[in-house]
Order: structure tokens, then C-alpha cells, then sequence
């Protein structure tokens, strides 16, 4: 490496740590005291209707996702994990695509998500075999009820296990609506999203850049600078764009109070 590129990756490892501080930050001054901390002592979300339930979910399944990647980018860990944090930002992107998806026909495609859910629950239970104690024939009835329910209600047949368009069908229909919002929706997917896949995959050329060491040597995975970047860059930026959403369906705090948040998160990021 050349002192250009040992430059440029000290920069990025610069930048990484004042990020992952500002993520930091929001997830203990903001996120945990004043939205986690309430609703836990409230026992949790009064959720009515079925948008409520798939929206209240997600955003559940983002606070582990983004503590998560804030665990792995830690600048205190003596072995960087940076690449394995990427990896889960993806969780983040497919997440926030697919409510805003749903949320230009909420009832409709809130509904779709659950029907799906109910199909792949069905197949993994008939995968499990019948001699599964902890599941009550009862509970298995139900199940495969639904399923049928939702095969006949959607006129699909046996083995079917998706419902819901592609994801990138998904950016699609989302990018006329939320251009003036997230213009960047399509460039997010190819650069980041896929950027994302090569680390995910054993095929994916993330793996081989990542690949150090001489050739008589074991080959080691290290992660570089830039995945720790865009770990925690798109940790916090997606994980906000779910808040977001979440917050418009039950209004835990003001507009005004969330726009100060992500003012300050910004600020101690340096991404003002």
C-alpha cells in the first residue's frame, strides 16, 4: 500500500470513530431514555390494525439491529468486525424499502407482508417434522389453517413462500414517490446494497478484496477502513429513515424534537 491509500484508509478510520461516537450518542442520550426506556415502562406499544403491528415490528427488529452493528464497529475491540457489521446494515435498507413500500397501500400490503409470513411459518413447521413437543397439535392446526387461507385468498398453490414483489421492485415503486425525500434511493441500492452482497456471499468480490496476506501464508479476512465507514454511516443512516416511519405512526415525539435529534447526531458525525 502506497502512502496515498494508507492516507486515505486513516481518514476513513478517522471518520469511522467520530460516527460511531455520534451513533453512540443518539442510541444513549435519545433512542434508550426518552422512546425505549417510556415504552417499557408503559410494557410496550398499543398497536391497532395491522399497519400498526408490521411497522411496530420492524422498528423492534432495527433498535437490536443497529445496537448490533454499533457492538461490532466498536473502536475499542482489538479485531475489526467491520465487514460482518455491513453485512447487517442490510437488514436496515430492506427494512426501510419494504415499510415504505407497504405504506403507499398500508392495509393491502401490510396485510401481503403478514399473509407471506404466515406461508414461510407453515413450510418451516412442516420441515420441523411432527414430533416437535414444544409445538401443541393445536398450534399446528392453526398454522397450517392459515395457510391454506392465504394460498386460497391469494390463489396460489402448494409450496408457494412469497407474496411480496422482489426488492429491487420494491426501490422501484418507491423512488417516484420519496424522490424529493431520499433522491439517492437507486444509487443507495447499487452502491451500498450490493456493495453490501459482496461481503454477505462466498461469491462476492468484497471477499477477495478483503483477503490479506502473502500466498504462502494462511489467508486472513480483514476489513478495511471503508467498511468500517460505511458500517456505521449507513447503521445510523437507515436506522433513522425506519424511526422516521415509526414515529409517524405513533407519534412518541414531535417533528420539531426528532429534527433537533438528527441536527445533533449530524453535527458530532460531521455529515452537517
Amino acid at each position: 500500500m502506497d502512502c496515498s491509500q494508507e492516507e486515505h484508509g486513516a481518514g476513513h478510520l478517522t471518520e469511522m470513530v467520530r460516527i460511531w461516537t455520534a451513533n453512540e450518542n443518539f442510541w444513549n442520550a435519545q433512542i434508550v431514555p426518552l422512546i425505549l426506556a417510556p415504552l417499557e415502562r408503559e410494557g410496550g406499544l398499543h398497536m391497532n390494525g395491522t399497519i400498526d403491528h408490521v411497522v411496530g415490528i420492524a422498528f423492534g427488529r432495527s433498535v437490536k439491529t443497529f445496537e448490533a452493528v454499533q457492538l461490532l464497529t466498536s473502536p475499542q475491540r482489538t479485531r475489526r468486525l467491520w465487514d460482518d457489521a455491513f453485512v447487517l446494515t442490510r437488514t436496515h435498507y430492506e427494512t426501510f424499502v419494504t415499510l415504505e413500500w407497504i405504506c403507499l397501500d398500508p392495509e393491502h400490503r401490510a396485510q401481503l407482508l403478514l399473509d407471506e409470513f404466515a406461508l414461510k411459518q407453515a413450510h418451516f413447521l412442516e420441515q420441523l417434522g411432527q414430533d416437535r413437543d414444544e409445538i401443541r397439535p393445536e398450534q399446528r392446526e392453526g398454522m397450517l389453517r392459515e395457510r391454506d387461507a392465504v394460498l386460497r385468498r391469494h390463489g396460489r398453490g402448494p409450496g408457494t413462500m412469497s407474496l411480496l414483489p422482489r426488492l429491487e421492485e420494491r426501490v422501484r415503486v418507491i423512488v417516484g414517490p420519496l424522490r424529493a425525500t431520499y433522491p439517492n434511493l437507486n444509487w443507495e441500492y447499487e452502491f451500498y446494497y450490493r456493495d453490501v452482497s459482496g461481503f454477505a456471499h462466498p461469491s462476492g468480490w468484497g471477499l477477495i478484496l478483503s483477503l490479506q496476506g502473502d500466498v504462502d501464508e494462511v489467508p486472513m479476512v480483514e476489513a478495511s477502513p471503508r467498511s468500517g465507514y460505511n458500517a456505521v454511516f449507513c447503521n445510523a443512516t437507515w436506522f433513522v429513515r425506519i424511526l422516521k416511519r415509526w414515529n409517524m405512526i405513533f407519534r412518541r415525539i414531535s417533528d420539531d424534537t426528532l429534527q433537533k435529534w438528527l441536527n445533533e447526531w449530524g453535527a458530532r458525525a460531521g455529515l452537517a
